[in-house]
């Protein structure tokens, strides 16, 4: 992954309007570790934080624009507001799954929780990147989380959460009774997702693998 990303290293520190990328998930998900290898090609160890970490670096070769990188920390996931501020304005939203995250119960509900406040965040311009960081099949663990976030919003809608058009007052799309939630059919923005492979620890022997999500970077596509 060196050569394919030593584009990336021309890092400029200033903001680039419209040509942002907002990194949202769970606690221990690798949020940060993936901002700062796209910044600087390197896979540090990192800690959770309380802080949101702001870089900026080329998203293509011979890119005159910078893209910024917003490391959203996940203290600020169950606030709306809050994530409001970090991504109405991305162009691209990416989110790291748990590994394993498909063995558990909890993650999954987290996930869909997480995905319910930001998909209606986000603008018109912008697309989701789900990044799977385990063995299982990324179609799979994808459809898993499709399927909790369906459970959510029925058990929402059952407990009388929706507005008088049938929409739930977050902004969610309505699920008719037995309905199941698709991303390409309820979703506000185009969801794509890949292989993301963070590791646990960093160091000179930790490879990461982002090749499925170099395309959809914010200007590094038409």
């Amino acid at each position: 992954m060196v050569g394919c990303l030593s584009f990336l290293l021309p890092c400029l520190f200033k903001h680039s309007s419209g040509n942002k990328m907002a990194v949202i998930g769970l606690t221990g998900s690798g949020k940060t570790k993936l901002a700062y290898f796209l910044q600087t090609n390197t896979v540090l160890d990192t800690h959770a934080s309380s802080c949101v970490n702001t870089t900026s670096c080329q998203p293509a070769p011979g890119s005159t624009r910078s893209m910024t990188i917003i490391d959203v920390p996940s203290h600020l996931n169950s606030s709306s507001d809050l994530l409001a501020q970090h991504l109405t304005d991305a162009t691209l939203v990416v989110l790291p799954l748990r590994p394993e995250v498909t063995a558990s119960p909890e993650l999954l509900s987290e996930t869909a929780a997480l995905l319910s406040r930001a998909l209606p965040l986000l603008g018109p311009r912008a697309r989701l990147y789900l990044g799977v960081n385990d063995a299982t099949d990324p179609a799979e663990t994808i459809a898993a989380v499709e399927e909790a976030l369906g459970q959510l919003v029925h058990r929402r809608q059952q407990a009388g959460l929706r507005d008088s058009a049938g929409h739930e007052a977050s902004g969610e799309v309505f699920l008719l009774p037995g309905q199941k939630y698709s991303f390409d059919a309820h979703a506000p923005v185009p969801v794509v997702y890949g292989r993301l492979a963070i590791p646990r620890h960093g160091g000179d022997d930790a490879v990461m693998d982002v090749a499925t999500l170099m395309p959809h970077l914010p200007g590094a596509r038409p």
